[in-house]
């Protein structure tokens, strides 16, 4: 709820500043509600190990709207929690920087608004790279793919993430999506990416807001995820901080262009719609035997998911439901560890198994 009120916050500031005779306060309303109601972020908020994508997100956005304020001292408090929930907070001063630029802060205004939050970035990164695990997760992560295959792998993933955004008909909680190598395998992003990236700079006076939404899940979705290539190609937790602002410009840009009765109409049914579906999402994650079958119904050949099912299985008592997963785990990925040593526990009958 935290998160969903500062969506409507920011869209409020976000007006004011930018054309504060429009209607701020319908758009500010139906991007929270949107927000708030959408099946995509059902993995943020329900799942145990996504809530600290949600934790960060409140933080990350307080953040922002405290320094929009001109709050100095709650928006550096706010940054700080956020970093220390995830690391990918960090990011956090080229969002502040965006927002400047948007409002056309000439770069002196910006450096004396701005330099203590990249004054804490710049710290935060040292302290990572002074830990040893971070360190080697880091460089993991750099040894994962080369800058091209990170690149065209994670373009791959923001178009995947848009799409479940836009039709959230077969959300997934482990896509299973290749790394991508070949440039020419992704020339539709990559030319709608520039598409968008025209649009965005010619329209960044006229409908700044667009430009917004674009840059924002540029940022989020891919340059960031590029950078430091994630074991995990794409998880639908990453729209829950890197969405609102694309929810929002087409919020105001649908606002703009019906009636407003149609308006009404139209943020009313597809909220009554996305609390239908949220609803049925949720249920799914009510144990962990129906959310790993569904995940496996979706990526069968994926042997970490068919693997955490196997341990779901195992976990309520059935074993040789467990014993066909771990096994099916093994044929898609023969060199799979944790399966064959779940495999190989359960067939001992003694240890609990492993899961990811």
């Amino acid at each position: 709820m935290t998160t969903t009120a500062l969506v409507y916050l920011l869209v409020r500031r976000f007006g004011e500043i930018h054309a504060p005779s429009l209607d701020w306060r319908s758009v500010a309303w139906v991007t929270a509600l949107w927000f708030g109601l959408h099946p995509v972020h059902t993995e943020a908020i329900t799942y145990v190990s996504g809530r600290a994508t949600s934790l960060m997100t409140m933080g990350y956005l307080g953040a922002l709207y405290a320094y929009t304020r001109g709050w100095r001292w709650c928006a550096l408090c706010g940054f700080v929690a956020a970093v220390l929930v995830k690391e990918s907070a960090m990011l956090l001063p080229s969002t502040l920087l965006l927002w400047e630029g948007l409002a056309g802060s000439s770069l002196r205004t910006i450096v004396r608004r701005q330099w203590p939050w990249w004054l804490l970035a710049v710290l935060a990164v040292l302290a990572l790279l002074a830990h040893p695990a971070y360190r080697s997760l880091i460089g993991n992560s750099w040894r994962l793919h080369d800058s091209l295959a990170a690149g065209c792998t994670q373009l791959l993933a923001a178009t995947y993430l848009i799409g479940q955004l836009l039709w959230p008909a077969a959300l997934n909680i482990d896509p299973d999506l290749p790394v991508i190598t070949d440039l020419a395998a992704v020339w539709p992003q990559w030319l709608g990416l520039a598409l968008l990236v025209w649009l965005a700079w010619r329209w960044r006076r006229e409908r700044p807001w667009v430009s917004f939404g674009v840059a924002w899940a540029i940022l989020h979705l891919l340059l960031f995820n590029a950078l430091l290539p994630r074991t995990d190609i794409a998880n639908e937790r990453l729209l829950y901080w890197g969405d609102w602002a694309l929810i929002f410009a087409i919020v105001t840009e649908l606002r703009l262009r019906l009636p407003r009765r149609w308006f009404n109409a139209v943020a009313i049914a597809l909220a009554v719609a996305m609390t239908l579906t949220t609803s049925a999402r949720n249920r799914i994650y009510q144990s962990e035997i129906a959310l790993w079958q569904d995940t496996a119904a979706k990526s069968p050949h994926k042997a970490r998911v068919l693997n955490n099912l196997g341990y779901a299985y195992a976990e309520a008592g059935r074993r040789a439901e467990a014993e066909r997963a771990y096994r099916e785990a093994l044929r898609w990925q023969p060199d799979y560890l944790k399966a064959s040593n779940n495999l190989r526990r359960l067939q001992a009958g003694h240890a609990p198994p492993e899961t990811n």
